[in-house]
C-alpha cells in the first residue's frame, strides 16, 4: 500500500510504502506522521554520529580535567613539565573539537542547502571551556544557523 505524505523534517512530498502485513496489524496510517525523506534521515543520522563523537570528546575532557590554555604572551612557552603536559592536553583536545565542530558546521550547511560552511573558532573554544554544556552550545549554533536561513528566505521572497 502506498500513501502520499510529507517529510516531517523538511515538509517535502514523499510516498510511503506500507507493507500489507503491517497494515493488517492495525492502523497503518500512524506511520505517516513519522515519515522522513532519505535526505533528512541521512542528515539526522550524520548529526547523531557527530554529536555522539562530541559527547565522547567532552566526557574525556571532563574526566581528564582538561582546562583551556590561558592566554600567554607571544613567544612565551610553558616552563614546567606539568605546564607543558597541561598545554599539550588542552591543544590536543582543541584539535579534536575543531575537527568535530567543522564536521557539524558542514552538516548544518548541507541541511540548509548551502555551499561551504559557516564555522568560527569560538565554537570549539566554547565547548572546551564548558564541556558540560556542549549540547546547549551546539543547539544554539543550530538555531542561529536556521534563523539566518529563514531570514534569508524571507528576504528573497519579499524581493
Amino acid at each position: 500500500m502506498k500513501q502520499a505524505a510529507n517529510c516531517k523534517m523538511c515538509a517535502r512530498p514523499i510516498v510511503v510504502e506500507i507493507d500489507d502485513d503491517y497494515a493488517k496489524l492495525g492502523d497503518p496510517f500512524r506511520l505517516i506522521k513519522l515519515a522522513t525523506c532519505d535526505r533528512c534521515y541521512d542528515l539526522r543520522i550524520r548529526r547523531q554520529n557527530i554529536e555522539d563523537a562530541i559527547y565522547r570528546a567532552c566526557l574525556g575532557i571532563i574526566q581528564a580535567g582538561i582546562k583551556p590554555n590561558k592566554p600567554t604572551k607571544p613567544g612565551e612557552e610553558p616552563k614546567t613539565p606539568a605546564e607543558k603536559a597541561r598545554f599539550k592536553e588542552s591543544e590536543d583536545a582543541l584539535k579534536v573539537l575543531v575537527t568535530l565542530t567543522q564536521a557539524y558546521a558542514l552538516l548544518a550547511s548541507d541541511w540548509c542547502n548551502r555551499s561551504g560552511m559557516i564555522w568560527d573558532e569560538a565554537l570549539p573554544a566554547a565547548i572546551l571551556e564548558k564541556p558540560k554544556f556542549w549540547r546547549v552550545i551546539l543547539e544554539d549554533y543550530w538555531k542561529t544557523f536556521n534563523r539566518v536561513r529563514r531570514e534569508e528566505q524571507q528576504e528573497m521572497a519579499t524581493a
